[in-house]
Protein backbone atom coordinates (compact mmCIF):
# COMPACT_ATOMS: atom_id res chain seq x y z
CA UNK A 1 0.00 0.00 0.00
CA UNK A 2 2.79 2.41 0.83
CA UNK A 3 4.43 1.83 -2.56
CA UNK A 4 1.43 3.20 -4.47
CA UNK A 5 2.22 6.38 -6.36
CA UNK A 6 0.36 9.60 -5.70
CA UNK A 7 -1.18 9.29 -9.16
CA UNK A 8 -2.48 5.79 -8.36
CA UNK A 9 -3.89 6.92 -5.02
CA UNK A 10 -5.63 9.84 -6.73
CA UNK A 11 -7.20 7.39 -9.20
CA UNK A 12 -8.55 5.38 -6.23
CA UNK A 13 -9.96 8.55 -4.65
CA UNK A 14 -11.57 9.53 -7.97
CA UNK A 15 -13.19 6.10 -8.30
CA UNK A 16 -14.48 6.36 -4.74
CA UNK A 17 -15.91 9.84 -5.35
CA UNK A 18 -17.57 8.65 -8.56
CA UNK A 19 -19.16 5.77 -6.61
CA UNK A 20 -20.48 8.24 -4.02
CA UNK A 21 -21.98 10.48 -6.70
CA UNK A 22 -23.60 7.53 -8.49
CA UNK A 23 -25.02 6.07 -5.26
CA UNK A 24 -22.89 2.91 -5.23
CA UNK A 25 -21.29 4.14 -1.99
CA UNK A 26 -22.98 6.20 0.69
CA UNK A 27 -21.03 8.41 3.05
CA UNK A 28 -22.50 7.91 6.53
CA UNK A 29 -22.78 10.59 9.17
CA UNK A 30 -21.32 8.34 11.87
CA UNK A 31 -17.64 7.40 12.33
CA UNK A 32 -17.09 3.64 12.04
CA UNK A 33 -14.23 3.94 14.54
CA UNK A 34 -15.63 5.78 17.54
CA UNK A 35 -19.32 5.70 16.60
CA UNK A 36 -19.76 9.45 17.00
CA UNK A 37 -21.82 11.50 14.57
CA UNK A 38 -19.16 13.59 12.87
CA UNK A 39 -17.95 14.52 9.42
CA UNK A 40 -16.25 11.39 8.11
CA UNK A 41 -13.62 10.77 5.48
CA UNK A 42 -13.00 7.61 3.54
CA UNK A 43 -10.09 5.44 4.61
CA UNK A 44 -8.92 2.72 2.22
CA UNK A 45 -7.55 -0.29 4.12
CA UNK A 46 -6.44 -1.70 0.76
CA UNK A 47 -5.98 0.49 -2.32
CA UNK A 48 -6.44 -2.60 -4.51
CA UNK A 49 -10.11 -2.50 -3.45
CA UNK A 50 -11.05 1.14 -4.06
CA UNK A 51 -14.70 0.72 -3.12
CA UNK A 52 -13.94 -0.87 0.24
CA UNK A 53 -13.98 2.22 2.39
CA UNK A 54 -13.99 2.62 6.15
CA UNK A 55 -15.61 5.90 7.14
CA UNK A 56 -13.64 7.56 9.93
CA UNK A 57 -13.61 10.92 11.64
CA UNK A 58 -10.37 12.89 11.52
CA UNK A 59 -9.23 11.62 14.92
CA UNK A 60 -9.84 7.92 14.12
CA UNK A 61 -8.34 8.33 10.65
CA UNK A 62 -5.20 9.74 12.25
CA UNK A 63 -5.05 6.79 14.65
CA UNK A 64 -5.41 4.34 11.76
CA UNK A 65 -2.46 5.92 9.95
CA UNK A 66 -0.26 6.57 12.97
CA UNK A 67 -0.34 2.97 14.09
CA UNK A 68 1.46 1.38 11.19
CA UNK A 69 -0.91 2.07 8.35
CA UNK A 70 -4.17 0.69 7.13
CA UNK A 71 -5.27 -2.52 8.76
CA UNK A 72 -2.16 -3.05 10.87
CA UNK A 73 -1.22 -2.58 14.48
CA UNK A 74 -3.25 -0.67 17.03
CA UNK A 75 -5.18 1.23 14.34
CA UNK A 76 -6.73 -2.01 13.14
CA UNK A 77 -8.84 -2.14 16.30
CA UNK A 78 -10.35 1.21 15.38
CA UNK A 79 -12.43 -0.27 12.61
CA UNK A 80 -11.93 -4.02 12.38
CA UNK A 81 -13.34 -4.98 15.74
CA UNK A 82 -16.96 -4.11 15.25
CA UNK A 83 -19.59 -6.84 15.16
CA UNK A 84 -20.29 -6.50 11.44
CA UNK A 85 -16.64 -6.99 10.48
CA UNK A 86 -16.30 -9.99 12.79
CA UNK A 87 -19.47 -11.52 11.31
CA UNK A 88 -18.14 -10.91 7.78
CA UNK A 89 -14.87 -12.65 8.67
CA UNK A 90 -16.68 -15.67 10.12
CA UNK A 91 -19.02 -15.96 7.13
CA UNK A 92 -16.25 -15.62 4.55
CA UNK A 93 -14.10 -18.20 6.35
CA UNK A 94 -17.04 -20.61 6.52
CA UNK A 95 -17.16 -20.43 2.70
CA UNK A 96 -13.39 -20.88 2.41
CA UNK A 97 -12.88 -17.29 1.25
CA UNK A 98 -10.97 -14.29 2.45
CA UNK A 99 -13.13 -11.33 3.43
CA UNK A 100 -11.75 -9.29 0.53
CA UNK A 101 -12.60 -12.02 -2.02
CA UNK A 102 -16.11 -12.35 -0.60
CA UNK A 103 -16.64 -8.57 -0.67
CA UNK A 104 -15.36 -8.35 -4.26
CA UNK A 105 -17.98 -10.97 -5.20
CA UNK A 106 -20.73 -9.01 -3.47
CA UNK A 107 -19.67 -5.83 -5.20
CA UNK A 108 -19.54 -7.50 -8.62
CA UNK A 109 -23.07 -8.85 -8.08
CA UNK A 110 -24.33 -5.44 -6.94
CA UNK A 111 -22.81 -3.73 -9.97
CA UNK A 112 -24.56 -6.20 -12.31
CA UNK A 113 -27.91 -5.38 -10.69
CA UNK A 114 -27.61 -1.62 -11.38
Amino acid sequence: MGSLSLQDRRAVYAECNKAIKSGVLTRPRKCEGCGKIKKVIGHHPDYNMPLIVVWLCTKCHGIAHSSGGAGRGKGRAVYFEDELWIAAQKFARSKGLSVSTWIRGLMAAAMKEK
